[in-house]
């Protein structure tokens, strides 16, 4: 299953730039990543990890405030993306390391933040990943994580896509959504305290991709003009799942 996702991001990566010329691609990942930096709050000289960092779109915007930032992805292909792409802005403050999630190649304890956007969902041992961000986290420090969610408008069509193989869409080889219930069981579970959730993204589904590019145009301006207001009323009902979580220091016995 690895080689097969591993195999698919590689192939994403030759099309990046055609994927995102798309209105509602463009806009879904513009808002997830205004989300993440939101929550994350980068600040000078803290020390944040991004997994599953692809194209490094996050980590720039994150090294922009002077943070020291490390990326890691299993893709070659992302990787290489990102590579381009930091050379090509000269961003000094950004590594980018291939390494697996679940055996992240790092002390414990030492990175200040850690950002996972849409990166679970393509990973079927995911809770072994949460347990190795909590080893390599401080203790107060902080994570976010994104993810699709199951029981938005887009959970509800893409189960319609998935089962239709609908052309235009594209079929990850392992892509099993959450839902913000599950994700925070599971960060709780290694002594993280979820201290804020928000939904990200509130366009009516997957099937808006297979609309002419001017429809698509229109969805994402009035999707725009309700997004921050929807955000924290319908935490658990937006296209992806926002969560922030906080290190807990363990009780002693």
């Amino acid at each position: 299953m690895r080689e097969e996702i591993e195999g698919f991001f590689d192939k994403e990566s030759l099309r990046r730039d055609l994927v995102l010329r798309d209105p509602i691609l463009k806009y879904e990942q513009e808002v997830r990543q205004k989300a993440v930096v939101e929550l994350i709050e980068p600040k000078e000289r803290e020390l944040i990890l991004d997994i599953g960092c692809g194209s490094a779109r996050d980590l720039i915007v994150f090294a922009n405030t002077g943070a020291i930032c490390v990326g890691i992805d299993f893709s070659s292909g992302m990787l290489s993306l990102g590579r381009e792409a930091i050379n090509k802005m000269e961003v000094r403050n950004v590594h980018l390391i291939r390494a697996d999630a679940s055996r992240l190649p790092f002390k414990s304890a030492v990175f200040d933040k850690v950002s996972c956007s849409e990166v679970i969902e393509h990973l079927p041992n995911w809770e072994e990943v949460i347990a190795e961000i909590n080893r390599v986290l401080k203790m107060g420090a902080r994570i976010v994580i994104t993810t699709p969610n199951r029981h938005s408008l887009y959970g509800v069509t893409k189960k319609l896509t998935d089962s239709l193989r609908l052309i235009g869409i594209t079929i990850h080889p392992y892509d099993q959504w959450k839902t913000q219930n599950e994700v925070t069981t599971i960060l709780e579970r290694y002594d993280m305290l979820v201290d804020k959730k928000i939904g990200i993204c509130f366009i009516p589904g997957v099937l808006t991709y297979l609309l002419p590019k001017g429809a698509k145009k229109l969805i994402v301006k009035i999707s725009a003009q309700i997004e921050k207001r929807l955000r924290s009323k319908f935490t658990g009902k937006g296209y992806m799942i926002g969560l922030h979580a906080v290190k807990k220091a363990k009780t002693q016995a």
